[in-house]
C-alpha cells in the first residue's frame, strides 16, 4: 500500500499562530453583539413603555408581548413534531395522524 503526505500552506486551513489572523473580533461576534443590543433594546423600550403608557407594575407582566413569549416553547415542540412527522411521511413511515370521514385526528 502507498502512503502520500501532501503539505498545503495555507492561511484558511488549522490556525496554527494566530497573529495572522487579524488584531479584532470575526463578523460572527459582530452579528452576536448586534443580536443582543437589539434584543436588549426590544425588551429595555417595550418595558419603559409599558410602564409609563400603559400603568404596568415593573416587572415580567411589563414585558413586550409577554403572552407570546410564554406560548413560545409550545409553538416550538409543535413545529418539531410537524416536521417530524413530515419527515416520516416523505420515509414512508407510519405517521400520527389517522384520516377519519376525510378530516385528520391525532392519535396517540
Amino acid at each position: 500500500p502507498c502512503h502520500y503526505s501532501v503539505i498545503w500552506p495555507t492561511r484558511y486551513g488549522c490556525p496554527t499562530n494566530y497573529s495572522e489572523e487579524g488584531d479584532g473580533i470575526g463578523s460572527g461576534w459582530i452579528f452576536v453583539f448586534f443580536i443582543m443590543l437589539v434584543a436588549s433594546c426590544y425588551i429595555g423600550f417595550g418595558c419603559a413603555y409599558n410602564v409609563v403608557n400603559r400603568g404596568m407594575r415593573v416587572g415580567m407582566e411589563a414585558m413586550p408581548h409577554i403572552d407570546q413569549w410564554r406560548l413560545l416553547p409550545e409553538y416550538v415542540m409543535e413545529g418539531i413534531n410537524f416536521t417530524r412527522g413530515k419527515v416520516q411521511e416523505l420515509l414512508g413511515q407510519k405517521t400520527g395522524y389517522e384520516k377519519v370521514d376525510g378530516v385528520e385526528y391525532q392519535w396517540g
